[in-house]
């Protein structure tokens, strides 16, 4: 085949795609792929790579980003810029960044001014979700505006009581059935109560731990399978799905299932800081303080590798949809100014965007093998794409689909470069990631990263994705539970009742005469004083004069009888 236009031709690699992998080229042409096939010819000005030995995977989408969240004023030691290229450089093409809106805000407000920085730095392709802080007749007249005009992908609840921002149960049940007419799917991270865990934080920090080791004595993970069992419920009674972010711990990951088991349309993802910093060592139980603060998230990642790997274990079973990178990148002065000695105070969040891919490659494809090449893209690209409507446009690489593209090298010597930023810790130092790597990235057929350099460009090559609402594998599955419903219990057709019918309306008079046991009361013939009597004194009831002595008539002794 013979092609015109902008175009990039890549051959001679191993395409991966979630369902199959097999070798073809593929050609580019302008922002899309335009054809996937066996030996495409083009014209000899054609740009050729060379994919030989490598692996041509789609773009990764990271559905749980934080980049430069503002939300609690504390400092973070990148940009947009500086963030989304070292999502380029890991092979993430497009983020899906949170929106932190304060309580009393406008989340209309919040939505333009983030995104009027991310449209003015951000490298990689973009879509936003936002994290609501309360619900009022206001704030859903702007969530209707924001749906309609595709802007975002979810609305973050959080679950929670008390004087601190969040939802109680009924109205999460309002703002779900919002949701769920809108299209667009709710998002909840599996996260406890913060008003009752911050009383278990007082006395677990009274009663002598102050270094980050305490956050996980004070978030019992029972109190994470509580939020996911009460807004599974919740879910199953609105027939709306929820996507639940954060899945830390395996009672959360239990409630999750059993939830799923009983018919609520709902689907997981966790974060590759819970799998990767504990492979690598890294967690709150680390000896350096520095490394062990850089650990700390909400909810706490467990520091057993049991628990890592059972995580990774339904990553691959597909019970945990997606993998993110819930990016926060905090430079460890930081967090020791706040809470050196209280590990209250210490800011959350890993410097894991770049190192999202790396990570969960060399655990789940080559330390564990618990995943195949098409596993880890289902994980990384497939299916965030797909729970929140990106897909096919993001997340494969079919003709039509969007030129996101990794060239990717499972055998690589190289270490990237700019991944983590001065001063913040790597929650990965010690899992060797540099062995596997993207050599090539192209974002919409743009070459943007080159032998692991980012390619440098005078203006920003990210790009806002529109989303359609209604997410076909999300809100198909509610549909479907909703037809089931429908045929296992149906209207009863009955005849008619003809009996009598009280009016209990209170305007009306119920005066009714009184029955005949109205003239029998005790209260009618009790003689018996009611009032104390003084000591020495006793009762004398009134003789009764009866045709019969108690007991009734004797007239002989019982043995006569």
């Amino acid at each position: 085949m013979v092609a015109t236009g902008n175009q990039i031709l890549i051959k001679n690699g191993i395409i991966v795609n979630h369902d199959g992998a097999l070798e073809a080229d593929i050609l580019i042409e302008d922002e899309e792929i335009k054809k996937v096939g066996q030996n495409i010819q083009v014209d000899e000005n054609v740009e050729v790579i060379d994919a030989s030995g490598r692996y041509v995977l789609p773009g990764g989408v990271d559905p749980d980003c934080r980049l430069l969240n503002p939300s609690d004023g504390i400092p973070v030691a990148e940009d947009f810029k500086t963030g989304s290229g070292a999502s380029l450089l890991g092979g993430t093409t497009t983020i899906i960044n949170e929106i932190t809106v304060r309580p009393g805000l406008s989340i209309i407000d919040a939505y333009a001014h983030h995104r009027s920085i991310l449209d003015a730095q951000c490298r990689c392709d973009f879509a936003l979700f936002l994290t609501v802080p309360h619900f009022s007749p206001k704030v859903a007249n702007e969530m209707k505006l924001l749906a309609a005009d595709e802007k975002v992908v979810s609305f973050s609840f959080r679950l929670q009581s008390g004087e601190s921002a969040g939802f109680d149960e009924e109205t999460l049940m309002t703002a779900m059935d919002l949701c769920s007419s809108l299209g667009v799917p709710p998002s909840v991270p599996a996260c406890g109560n913060p008003a009752v865990l911050n009383k278990i934080a007082e006395s677990v920090f009274s009663s002598g731990f102050t270094g980050p080791e305490g956050c996980l004595l004070a978030s019992p993970e029972r109190f994470e399978s509580d939020t996911v069992s009460r807004v599974g419920l919740l879910a199953a009674a609105t027939n709306c799905p929820v996507i639940f972010t954060r899945i830390h711990s395996l009672a959360a990951l239990k409630a999750l299932l059993e939830q799923r088991d009983l018919g609520s349309a709902i689907f997981g993802e966790t974060d590759i800081a819970a799998i990767g910093c504990v492979f690598a060592g890294n967690t709150v139980t680390h000896p350096n303080w520095a490394k062990a603060a850089g650990c700390v998230s909400d909810p706490p990642i467990r520091p057993e590798e049991t628990v890592a790997r059972k995580l990774l274990s339904h990553v691959a079973t597909g019970e945990l949809m997606a993998v993110g990178s819930a990016h926060r990148a905090i430079p460890s002065n930081i967090r020791a100014g706040l809470g050196l000695n209280d590990f209250r105070q210490i800011p959350i969040g890993q410097a894991t965007a770049g190192g999202r891919l790396s990570a969960l490659w060399k655990i789940g494809v080559e330390k564990e093998a618990l995943l195949d090449p098409c596993g880890f893209v289902s994980a990384v690209s497939t299916n965030p794409a797909r729970l929140y409507n990106l897909y096919p446009r993001k997340g494969c690489i079919a003709e039509g689909s969007d030129a996101d593209i990794v060239i990717w090298n499972p055998e690589s010597k190289d270490a990237s470069r700019n991944l983590i930023p001065d001063g913040v810790e790597d929650p990965f130092e010690g899992l060797n990631c540099f062995t596997c790597r993207p050599e090539v990235v192209l974002l919409r057929g743009r070459v943007v990263v080159r032998e692991g350099e980012l390619v440098e460009t005078t203006e920003p090559t990210g790009r806002f994705v529109h989303t359609k609402t209604s997410s076909g594998m999300v809100f198909s599955r509610t549909a479907a539970l909703k037809a089931l419903g429908e045929t296992l219990l149906c209207p009863v057709t009955r005849e008619p009742y003809s009996g009598p019918v009280i009016n209990l309306d209170p305007a009306c008079d119920h005066t009714s005469p009184p029955r005949e046991s109205h003239f029998y009361r005790k209260s009618d013939y009790d003689n018996v004083p009611k009032e104390a009597l003084p000591p020495g004194q006793r009762v004398i009831h009134t003789s009764v004069k009866t045709a019969q002595p108690p007991g009734g008539e004797s007239k002989s002794f019982w043995w006569n009888n």
